[in-house]
């Protein structure tokens, strides 16, 4: 039972470990943020104490600025931004960008959390 137990948890990281690669190798695309992100969250105007130029959503500065990418997708997500009256990405790329800062999020403070991977005794 225990064994059992030890191998869905080795399954289980895997299975996280994986998603995390998937989600690194397709990291959001940063031309969605120059493109309908930039013009007001730049270093000249920081409009809401913003600047989004100096920060990646890569997958290996994700967890660096990991509140700011949770306010970014809350705000894409929930029709916030960008404002009404400015152009807006189609639904299927705002999707995507959305559930990539999401998955890397996540991903990033699960390992975190777990600095040197799981430890398993028999």
């Amino acid at each position: 039972m225990v064994r059992q137990a030890h191998l869905w948890a080795w399954g289980r990281f895997l299975a996280i470990a994986a998603a995390l690669s998937a989600a690194s190798a397709q990291s959001p695309d940063r031309r969605l943020l120059e493109q309908y992100c930039f013009g007001c969250h730049n270093a000249r105007l920081k409009t809401a104490g913003l600047s989004l130029e100096s920060l990646d959503p890569g997958a290996s500065n994700i967890a660096a600025h990991a509140e700011v990418w949770e306010r970014v997708s809350r705000k894409l997500s929930s029709g916030q931004m960008p404002p009404a009256g400015l152009p807006r990405p189609d639904k299927p790329a705002l999707n995507a960008f959305v559930r990539s800062l999401r998955t890397l999020s996540i991903g990033r403070l699960l390992f975190r959390r777990i600095p040197d991977g799981p430890r398993f005794t028999a």
